[in-house]
């Protein structure tokens, strides 16, 4: 079985990279100042944590706008 991306593991990593003190899984990105290029770096540190590709056709950065939306964007990468 696959090991999937939990969301205290996205939690940790999202406060790493976005230098937030605290979030929660339905923080709204743009409150808290994080724009498209650290969604992006976060999602690449997943990329590398899982080895998958993240960036592909489907992604839209619109729709991961909050650290739940990015859990299930890459929990569904990692089951294909």
């Amino acid at each position: 079985m696959k090991h999937m991306l939990t969301g205290e593991a996205a939690l940790e990593v999202i406060q790493k990279i976005g230098g937030l003190d605290s979030v929660a899984m339905d923080t709204n990105f743009l409150e808290k100042g994080i724009d498209s290029v650290k969604i992006v770096e976060i999602l690449i540190e997943f990329e590398m944590m899982f080895n998958i590709d993240v960036l592909d056709d489907q992604l839209n950065l619109d729709e991961l706008s909050t650290p739940k939306h990015i859990q299930d964007y890459v929990n569904g990468i990692i089951a294909k």
